[in-house]
């Protein structure tokens, strides 16, 4: 049985993810059907990449973060990355970071991504059927700090 605090936290969690991942689906739906917005948006690898779907995606992983903490099991897992599919946000800033000309203008992009990659690990242990997921997120990690390492030298 869960408690009111509880079913509040999903509550909450349920509406800023559902209401930022519908920020970053209506902008890629404007790039595919073109738009006169002045705003170019460009997409790749159907990630689209207007200023507000980073905003966007920097809300959901702070939110999957918060979730993640507070219940670290599988099933909480399967429901942030699953249903509410915060791998797409992830990857949005993934790509902003890896192609950002100074990736340490990007710290706190990188330390939420750490963060959630982090959670991620720490709740997969042990589930093989999870491992290529995470394998592909501690590759991601450090591409990050390679580019980290290379903006600095």
């Amino acid at each position: 049985m869960t408690s009111e605090k509880e079913e509040d936290t999903w509550v909450v969690a349920d509406c800023l993810i559902t209401g930022y991942t519908c920020i970053i689906f209506m902008l890629r739906k404007i790039d595919v059907l073109g738009t006169d917005s002045p705003i170019l948006v460009a997409r790749d690898a159907d990630l689209p990449t207007h200023p507000l779907v980073l905003v966007a995606a920097r809300h959901i992983i702070r939110v999957a973060n918060h979730i993640l903490a507070i219940y670290s099991n599988p099933e909480t897992m399967s429901a942030v990355l699953g249903a509410y599919g915060a791998y797409i946000p992830a990857a949005c800033l993934y790509r902003e970071v890896l192609r950002a000309e100074d990736a340490r203008a990007h710290a706190h992009d990188m330390e939420v991504l750490d963060r959630f990659s982090s959670l991620v690990c720490s709740i997969s242990r042990g589930r093989r059927e999870l491992y290529p997921f995470v394998r592909a997120m501690n590759t991601l990690n450090a591409d990050v700090k390679k580019k980290c390492e290379e903006t600095r030298a």
